[in-house]
């Protein structure tokens, strides 16, 4: 909940925290005066609210949010996202060993899961944004996977050197 955050954050850096305190007690009546159910982990934590059917998490598990919103084809979506986004060390180790110790060269592996993983997160803002307006995308994410197999079938010939 941004209001717990809000208190955290002013308590670590030595800010008032009256006003993170407001808006925690502002959050917490507004949900009392819905009647929003709280929910508590096996160690007793609260660990978010439901209301009717629907349910907030105070945590998020990013890695199954990942997997359900990125197209099925994506492999491990977090690992990889998470790999692309924080340029592993492992892989810029790998790179400067390819090279030859001058510059980076890409191994054809490390290549292919980055260029998926932005095909992917290219194909799953297509097809959000597209849901979001009401538009039909189906065509548009039709020609985008034509397009990605034949870039994989590309890829394959020059990784091997045909």
């Amino acid at each position: 909940m941004d209001a717990r955050y809000s208190q955290k954050q002013g308590e670590a850096y030595g800010a008032t925290p009256d006003q993170a305190r407001e808006m925690l007690t502002y959050v917490e009546g507004a949900l009392r005066e819905c009647q929003a159910v709280e929910q508590f982990n096996n160690r007793g934590r609260l660990s978010g609210y439901s209301f009717g059917g629907e349910s907030a998490p105070l945590d998020m598990n990013i890695t199954d949010r990942a997997g359900k919103v990125l197209p099925a084809w994506l492999p491990a979506p977090y690992r990889l996202t998470s790999g692309a986004a924080h340029n592993r060390p492992w892989t810029i180790s790998r790179a400067r060993v390819l090279s030859g110790g001058s510059g980076l060269v890409g191994e054809a592996a490390t290549v292919m899961a980055a260029v998926m993983v932005a095909l992917g997160c290219i194909e799953t803002a297509v097809r959000v944004i597209g849901e979001y307006f009401g538009v039909d995308r189906s065509e548009t994410l039709e020609q985008m996977e034509e397009e990605r197999v034949a870039f994989l079938y590309r890829a394959i010939a020059v990784a091997h050197g045909q």
